[in-house]
């Protein structure tokens, strides 16, 4: 229920996201839809407890694909409402729930995850680090969307630190991976932020 629930929500709260497939649901299962961006965050907002209780129960009684899923639909409501803190702690038993699954895309994900959330504080070294990790995997595995994303994710950690030419230098390489998929937004993006360094 709430991890179907949750990617639920997260789909109205951040529809450009790339998607994941959730586990599937248990016979008799049920979850909650959500027809506007207001009915996700009241939703979240009534669960908040129950979800991060969620994952910890999920982690206790070895549910490791719940657990990283969790994670990944948790994280547009808990960067919003600035629960940064509550989502590295997530994303930390997530990253370790990939390591469990030998997974790794979804441990790509989750450093992704974590490098958002240690940007958010202000702590690039380790924003980097996760930065790099997750393009690391992505080179490993050939994906290249998310080689595209990783670097986009490294541009956007060196514009915080203001290395504007190191931002301009990982958009460059992002660019022509998105426009090779035809990714429109990702190609948008890169755009604006080579414009912007």
């Amino acid at each position: 229920y709430y991890l179907h629930s949750s990617m639920n929500a997260n789909a109205q709260l951040d529809p450009g996201r790339e998607p994941i497939t959730p586990v599937p649901m248990s016979e008799g299962a049920r979850h909650d839809e959500f027809d506007t961006i207001d009915d996700a965050m009241a939703w979240f907002e009534a669960e908040h407890a129950a979800l991060h209780a969620a994952v910890r129960q999920a982690e206790s009684a070895g549910f490791d694909v719940h657990v990283w899923q969790l994670g990944w639909a948790l994280s547009t409501y808990n960067d919003r409402l600035g629960h940064w803190l509550d989502q590295i702690t997530i994303m930390r038993m997530a990253l370790d729930a990939t390591r469990r699954l030998e997974d790794s895309n979804a441990s790509a994900l989750a450093n992704r995850g974590l490098a958002l959330m240690y940007s958010r504080l202000a702590r690039y070294d380790e924003a980097d680090t996760h930065c790099k990790r997750a393009l690391e995997i992505y080179r490993e595995l050939d994906d290249k969307l998310g080689q595209a994303l990783g670097y986009q994710n490294l541009c956007w950690v060196a514009g915080l630190r203001r290395r504007h030419r190191e931002a301009l230098g990982y958009a460059q390489r992002a660019l022509p991976l998105f426009r090779e998929l035809n990714h429109t937004l990702g190609h948008a993006s890169t755009l604006n932020d080579m414009g912007w360094f």
